[in-house]
């Protein structure tokens, strides 16, 4: 069932408990969920005996409860950063291309898991999709650019990937290696973060941060 924005405010006066995903509203206070989603200008929060769905504006930020008090107003505390470079003696991926975005991950010095959430959000391992943007393959790499890789090649899963860690390298040194920057002008284009002073308030933007730090803890945990 979905529950009115009213009924919110005793459910946020609760205690979050370990394991659980922690919204932060702008309010000041904070909701336990089990599960969320973006849809459109929408958050969708799974709670126990239903959904409650709230404009994303409301939101201040979602953060692994590990990481946050456990009480609304207790100072929280700072995010682990993810780290972009590859770790020697990262595992290979238990993913579709696993192997691929190992051996580019590798010779590229990206983070492997990493990778292989951003492909997992990007196109679902899916080498042949294509946007209505013309945006192609794993990595969902706009032709123009693919560091001169054919653009037919960018269906080629190994390719895809090269072209695609190539650009994101060059935000790396474009953004001095911040997460979201380099992931938000990644997905939505420079334009959108240099135009906002690398503070974009556009709410898709944290709805996919958030979207690749689930399947990073994902595949993390397999």
């Amino acid at each position: 069932m979905r529950l009115a924005l009213f009924l919110l405010v005793p459910l946020l006066l609760l205690p979050a408990a370990a394991g659980a995903e922690l919204v932060r509203f702008r309010t000041g206070y904070t909701l336990e969920v089990d599960a969320y989603r973006i849809e459109g200008s929408k958050l969708v929060m799974e709670v126990a005996g239903g959904t409650i769905t709230v404009p994303v504006t409301l939101v201040e930020s979602i953060e692994d409860n590990e990481l946050v008090a456990a009480l609304p107003g207790a100072p929280a505390r700072e995010r682990r950063p993810t780290r972009l470079d590859f770790k020697g003696g990262s595992r290979v991926p238990n993913t579709p291309y696993g192997a691929e975005i190992h051996r580019v991950a590798r010779r590229l010095r990206f983070n492997s898991a990493l990778l292989a959430a951003i492909v997992q959000v990007e196109s679902s391992f899916d080498k042949d999709k294509v946007s209505p943007g013309g945006r192609r393959g794993l990595l969902q790499v706009d032709p123009k650019h693919g560091f001169g890789i054919d653009p037919e090649r960018l269906f080629e899963p190994e390719a895809n990937l090269e072209a695609g860690v190539r650009r994101l390298n060059w935000l790396r040194k474009r953004y001095a290696n911040d997460f979201e920057k380099v992931l938000a002008a990644y997905h939505f284009g420079r334009d959108l973060i240099d135009r906002s002073g690398g503070e974009p308030a556009d709410p898709r933007v944290e709805g996919y941060l958030n979207e690749v730090r689930e399947a990073l803890k994902a595949l993390e945990r397999r």
